[in-house]
């Protein structure tokens, strides 16, 4: 198994959809809430509650990889379970990355795994400490040149480079959620108490800080390298160009996807909002949703 990974070219390879967390899909979305079709999955564990983090994700030939209740399954375009696998710990903490040699990793409490397209586990390996990984439910993220980008709850965020781990130095935070990444490879933390909100190298080497201390949801970049960003303390969320100057505010902690004219889709505990690209309010519904550490709004080509 090469240390070099690349996303699957697909529609969704992990959550956030992409490197840059846009949560922007190419594919038409659905226009009525109708069920097409579903899938059993199988029992849950004993007490009727799912085990750790779950998700689906698309691979490169169309197929889904589920992580559920403690299991890696395959779904194919019609509707069939492929093989499913116990995943070889009891705390699953990541949502799969779909890789584009057919392969997919999942993040545990203490290492990674991956799986090739026939379900066989190719490696298993440890993140850059001895402490657990992010349990946010997230993908990790991967730059456009293989790294793997590992975060965590106490603040130690490392690159896999090679078969070794660099460790992001200087990055200073914790309870950090996995970066976006630009289209330079540097990387955008929201690194709470601590750092901030900033873009960094994977050698911890800062680009810009942008004196958001407290910045704890997860990054969504644009294609035109503008970010934006939520905090919980602060009680809202910021806009930032790519140079890290702040281009606006939207007076709610929110999760992000990018609008398909450069604008945003922000989802906050109560409602969904649409901005420019400079963080102006367009317009805003209540609605009966939650903002979770995990749950981003998807915005569809149309």
């Amino acid at each position: 198994m090469t240390s070099r990974m690349a996303l699957a070219s697909s529609i969704w390879p992990r959550s956030g959809g992409d490197r840059r967390n846009s949560s922007l899909i190419t594919a038409a979305g659905p226009r009525r809430g109708n069920i097409a079709s579903s899938v059993a999955l199988g029992e849950r564990s004993l007490g009727g509650e799912p085990r750790g983090s779950a998700g689906a994700v698309v691979a490169s030939d169309g197929s889904l990889r589920v992580v559920f209740d403690h299991r890696l399954l395959a779904v194919s375009v019609d509707d069939q379970v492929l093989w499913q696998v116990e995943l070889p710990t009891e705390r699953v903490t990541s949502r799969p990355v779909a890789l584009d040699d057919g392969c997919c990793l999942v993040g545990l409490d203490d290492a990674f795994v991956v799986y090739d397209r026939e379900g066989i586990l190719l490696e298993r390996f440890h993140g850059p400490s001895e402490f657990s990984l992010d349990n946010s439910g997230l993908s990790p993220n991967l730059t456009h040149g293989g790294s793997l980008i590992s975060t965590s709850a106490i603040g130690v965020c490392g690159a896999r480079c090679g078969e070794q781990w660099c460790e992001i130095e200087g990055l200073l935070g914790y309870d950090i959620v996995p970066p976006a990444v630009f289209d330079d490879d540097t990387l955008a933390f929201a690194a709470y108490a601590g750092t901030g909100y900033c873009r960094v190298h994977a050698s911890g080497e800062q680009v810009w800080v942008a004196g958001f201390e407290d910045a704890d949801l997860l990054p969504t970049i644009s294609r035109d390298q503008r970010s934006a960003v939520g905090s919980l303390n602060d009680r809202c969320s910021r806009i930032f160009d790519s140079g890290g100057a702040c281009l606006g505010t939207f007076n709610e902690p929110s999760t992000f996807a990018e609008y398909p004219d450069g604008g945003w889709i922000a989802l906050f505990d109560g409602g969904l909002a649409r901005l420019s690209g400079d963080g102006e309010v367009c317009w805003r519904v209540e609605a009966s949703v939650s903002r979770h550490w995990g749950v981003q709004p998807i915005v569809d080509r149309d």
